[in-house]
């Protein structure tokens, strides 16, 4: 009798399995009970494509396979050229596409929970790689927690305050809404009296917030983050401060450009929607437009970006333009997702930190290669690790630590 494995595998590799089937075949891969079951149909998937995926990379077809691999043929493109950098491709071949085949079942059945490839340009290829047999210990992920300072020191913790209005400061009504990740201004009219004040609503690790300033503007704030900013805006301009991550909806005023200021640079705003992500551990500040216009200026040097286009600067000096930023990575954790692009365990592993609230610590030499691959931030982490150890990762959890291996 065929089980509900490799029913829901068939159905899955057919390209007909639903998000809620695909899912379930996670769940069902991932009990201990059907590990056996698991490494079965997941060799005879194996089995059924690699000689036809052989085949098509002797004869240089990428839309074949695009299609075994149920990636996209940009995707694919890449894994076949990280096979081909390989050196002696002939020897490693086999290797590399039941790994990669391996990882395109967790693709398939995943895809809207959790995918991940990796290339790896040096390394020698192990022919398989199977996850670990023990539980990690679970680490929740982040959540919409943050404090709010008002302009007398008292600072609030938003996430054990009730909604509702939650202070008065300057000429303005402080008000929390939603599901309690929301801080909205209102200004209450009395400029002259009070006057603006300046706030400052700060993130931990592990958590996020939205905030709603008096002119209109939306600002949402990543893990680790601050935003500094009046109650009301006052005069011929609207500054705020930023660190860490926030992505910025802006609203019109004529007469009243925007500024936001981080690390030595200042992006001047119109009226338009952007990110910026200026981590202090972070390599380099990342300022990406999606709708409208902005001018960033760092060091005496001014860059004007159009929709699609990210400033780079490092160090707070030289700015360079990208042309074709990855819109989807960028705005991947305001839209509640990791969007890995070709990335080092690093830069992955930061980002881990930052929204698990863990430390990551390494020992000995660090995996290499590039990952890519998608999963949901409302995931556990010992999910999402379970997923990097697909692509060959080992870990180790303790506390709220974790310990990357080497391979």
């Amino acid at each position: 009798m065929t089980s509900r494995i490799e029913q829901l595998m068939e159905r899955c590799m057919r390209d007909e399995a639903t998000e809620e089937e695909r899912k379930e075949l996670l769940e069902l891969l991932q009990l201990s009970e059907n590990e056996e079951e698991a490494q079965r149909v997941i060799g005879i998937a194996l089995e059924d494509t690699a000689a036809r995926v052989e085949g098509d990379l002797v004869g240089g077809d990428q839309t074949g396979f695009a299609n075994g691999m149920d990636m996209d043929e940009e995707s694919a493109a890449g894994v076949l050229s990280s096979i081909y950098r390989l050196g002696d491709r002939r020897r490693h071949r086999i290797g590399m596409l039941r790994w990669g085949l391996a990882v395109a079942v967790l693709l398939c059945v995943v895809w809207g929970t959790g995918l991940l490839f990796r290339t790896r340009e040096s390394a020698p290829v192990v022919a398989g790689v199977q996850p670990r047999k023990d539980t990690a210990p679970d680490i929740l992920p982040g959540r919409n927690k943050a404090v709010l300072t008002l302009a007398s020191g008292k600072a609030i913790t938003l996430d054990d305050a009730k909604n509702g209005n939650i202070a008065d400061d300057g000429d303005a009504q402080i008000v929390k809404t939603g599901n309690g990740g929301v801080l909205s201004y209102h200004a209450l009219g009395k400029e002259g009296k009070e006057g603006s004040a300046f706030n400052t609503i700060s993130t931990p690790r592990g958590g996020q917030y939205q905030v709603n300033l008096a002119d209109g503007s939306k600002v949402w704030l990543n893990a680790s983050s601050s935003l500094r900013y009046p109650t009301t805006f006052v005069g011929a301009d609207r500054t705020v401060e930023l660190t860490g991550e926030g992505y910025f909806q802006i609203a019109r005023k004529a007469g009243a450009p925007f500024f936001v200021k981080i690390n030595g640079v200042t992006v001047e705003v119109l009226g338009t929607t952007f990110d910026i992500n200026g981590y202090d551990d972070e390599p380099s500040l990342k300022t990406t437009l999606v709708e409208g216009a902005v001018r960033v200026a760092a060091g005496g040097s001014q860059l004007v970006l159009k929709p699609g286009q990210q400033v780079v600067s490092e160090g707070g000096n030289s700015l360079r333009i990208e042309p074709d930023a990855n819109i989807e990575e960028v705005l991947a954790w305001k839209n509640g997702t990791f969007n890995f692009n070709r990335l080092d365990i690093e830069t992955i592993m930061r980002q881990i930190s930052r929204w698990y609230d863990v430390d990551v610590v390494y020992e000995g030499a660090r995996p290499g290669g590039h990952f890519s691959g998608m999963i949901s931030r409302n995931t556990s982490v010992a999910t999402v690790l379970k997923l990097l150890e697909y692509g060959g990762v080992h870990f180790r959890i303790a506390g709220q630590k974790i310990v990357i291996m080497p391979n």
